[in-house]
């Protein structure tokens, strides 16, 4: 049986926190309702992070698009794969 410690934390036993998706590091909210203490995930944290990454870009968005243009790049511009800019980005480092 979890014992709350003398700081005030007390550990989820581990078959409650896979069955609710408790993960380390992740934010909860404490409820007071009636004599229960409830523990429920952060409304607070965002949501859609697990989806930062998965989606595949197809090309270039407008915006690309748009500052393409207004740093006078094009898309002839061939730049070798081991190359870096130079501060002025008017010539490569190969």
């Amino acid at each position: 049986m979890p014992r709350i410690t003398s700081k005030g934390q007390i550990t989820i036993p581990q078959d409650i926190r896979n069955k609710f998706g408790f993960l380390p590091g992740m934010e909860v909210d404490v409820i007071a309702e009636g004599n229960k203490a409830l523990i429920v995930k952060s409304r607070r944290e965002n949501r859609f992070i697990k989806w930062l990454g998965r989606g595949k870009r197809t090309g270039k968005t407008e915006v690309d698009q748009i500052v393409d243009q207004i740093r006078g790049r094009s898309d002839s511009i061939r730049v070798p794969v081991d190359c870096w800019p130079s501060i002025r980005a008017r010539e490569w480092f190969c």
